[in-house]
């Protein structure tokens, strides 16, 4: 499906009432149709959207033409994190406050008013650190968050079966998707520690997006015990999502 660069013709066609409601369907409708003007289409040609509950309310991949777009990466004045076990202690504290602060939103750590001494912005850091290390094989997504991975590092994180992996499979350039990153954010804090929560840029990882067959943005993967279990295409509620994980936990127990 990815590799049709053509403008797929197919009506809409509404089948049931989706559970954000029929507004909420409308504006991912008229979100997409803005996003791919501006990604290029032709004026008057229309948008395939994939199936969420019934109702389409997504962006075909099939139907978008693909443009290069830059690969996302740090600028050269941007430093590299690296892992626990290769910067301790004495190595972030040759960092300047700005820097231990930076690195401290970058991990959605709040700093507080008891954090006086250079050495409390260190601790907090190391601990930010740490936690993801014990959640996750590859220590990059952490109990509560969302976390941007690559197809390597996504490939990593499906052979743990620790836990259930949600993987929300999206586009910049689509807006269901950006409507929707709010509700993966609400999901990941709700399930907390129950599920590791991640998302993959199709356009930075056409050839993984393919092997999934992903035909439609966004699109939420369910991955247990190495495979895929659960699929949904289209935007969804963050209570949607939860129930998803949810019910999967509770069939896995019987």
């Amino acid at each position: 499906a990815m590799a049709s660069a053509g403008l797929a013709r197919r009506p809409l066609r509404r089948v049931g009432r989706p559970a954000g409601g029929a507004l909420a369907v409308l504006v991912a409708s008229i979100g997409c149709r803005a996003w791919a003007f501006r990604a290029g289409l032709a004026p008057g040609r229309r948008v395939a959207a994939p199936r969420v509950h019934g109702v389409r309310s997504g962006c075909a991949l099939s139907s978008i033409p693909r443009r290069a777009r830059p690969r996302l990466g740090s600028s050269s004045s941007e430093s590299v994190e690296a892992s626990p076990a290769e910067e301790d202690r004495a190595t972030l504290m040759k960092l300047k406050i700005p820097q231990l602060k930076e690195r401290l939103a970058a991990r959605r750590v709040r700093i507080t008013s008891a954090m006086i001494e250079k050495g409390d912005l260190v601790d907090a850091l190391l601990e930010a650190m740490a936690r993801p290390a014990t959640f996750c094989v590859s220590g990059l997504i952490a109990p509560g968050e969302v976390a941007e991975v690559t197809g390597a590092e996504l490939e990593v994180e499906i052979q743990d079966s620790s836990t259930p992996l949600l993987v929300d499979v999206y586009a910049r350039w689509c807006g269901p998707c950006q409507l929707m990153a709010p509700e993966i954010a609400k999901a990941a804090a709700t399930l907390g520690a129950k599920a590791r929560v991640c998302k993959l840029d199709s356009d930075l990882e056409p050839e993984l997006s393919s092997r999934f067959a992903i035909g439609g943005l966004p699109t939420v993967l369910l991955f247990r015990d190495a495979k895929e279990v659960r699929r949904v295409e289209g935007a969804v509620m963050a209570a949607d999502l939860v129930n998803l994980v949810e019910d999967e936990l509770a069939a896995a127990t019987f």
